[in-house]
């Protein structure tokens, strides 16, 4: 298991920076910008494939270190990201940069597809999602394609020292009991299941430590990307940081770190 990552360090594109292969109505392709509200989502109009052709690429204004890429709540099981220098509209054969065919798998705890994806010296401009030949259609919506976010990361952290043993994940979805006079309850749910996780952490020094002020220091009121980083890439979420980080002086050089809570934003 290699040591969490988490970034707040991201690439935004604007509506008309966003080409789509085709949009179904009511679906528009800037849903996938929107941070907060992930069942918004982008919907194509078609289940096309192909390696060349992208269903979405993305016009950043200049070139950038795209360091990696979350898709979030997508409904193909493969996945290929290209980059380029230029425009190469509905043609990327000659594309600069190609992460090769990736799998995209379904988390556990949400039962939802999504996506990690490191991009090593990516510095381009135009980055492109392709849906490959070899995809198919996953998840319970599989008539058309769909995304629910795209969060392109400029740069990531990655913990110097790895969260404790404790660690505490799982899904809730929030419901509201009606009582009858009868004496019966009938329960309706509200919403989508939403991720959430306790990172616990032990013993550290206190130069690792500050991978901890880092996190707590970033801005409790904006999304973070978490990712487990455990050899499982669908295990990354779009989060809000609930709880601060309190560090104990147990050595002149040791602290113990309090737990610190996420959940996801949906």
């Amino acid at each position: 298991m290699g040591n969490i990552i988490f970034s707040k360090d991201f690439i935004t594109v604007a509506n008309a920076e966003i080409t789509a292969q085709s949009t179904a109505t009511g679906f528009s392709k800037a849903n996938v910008m929107d941070y907060w509200h992930l069942k918004r989502r982008w919907r194509m109009d078609s289940a096309d494939k192909s390696s060349i052709n992208p269903i979405l690429y993305f016009d950043m204004g200049a070139a950038k270190t795209v360091a990696a890429i979350m898709l979030d709540d997508v409904n193909f099981s493969k996945v290929l990201i290209l980059g380029n220098d230029t425009d190469l509209s509905t043609d990327w054969t000659t594309a600069a940069f190609t992460s090769g065919e990736l799998t995209v798998s379904c988390d556990a705890q949400t039962g939802r597809y999504s996506v990690y994806i490191p991009l090593t010296d990516f510095n381009r401009r135009w980055i492109a999602i392709c849906v490959p030949s070899a995809a198919s259609a996953v998840g319970d919506y599989q008539t058309k394609w769909e995304v629910g976010r795209v969060v392109l990361m400029d740069s990531v952290n990655t913990f110097t020292k790895n969260m404790a043993y404790g660690y505490e994940r799982g899904a809730k979805r929030a419901y509201q009991d009606f009582s009858c006079a009868s004496g019966h309850i009938e329960r309706v749910e509200l919403g989508e299941l939403r991720w959430e996780g306790t990172l616990n952490f032990g013993n550290r020094t206190v130069s690792q430590e500050s991978d901890l002020t880092t996190l707590n220091n970033l801005n409790i009121a904006s999304p973070i990307l978490f990712y487990e980083n455990n050899g499982d890439t669908s295990k990354c979420y779009l989060c809000l940081r609930d709880t601060d980080y309190l560090g104990t002086v147990k050595a002149g050089n040791m602290v113990t770190g309090t737990s610190i809570r996420l959940c996801e934003l949906i």
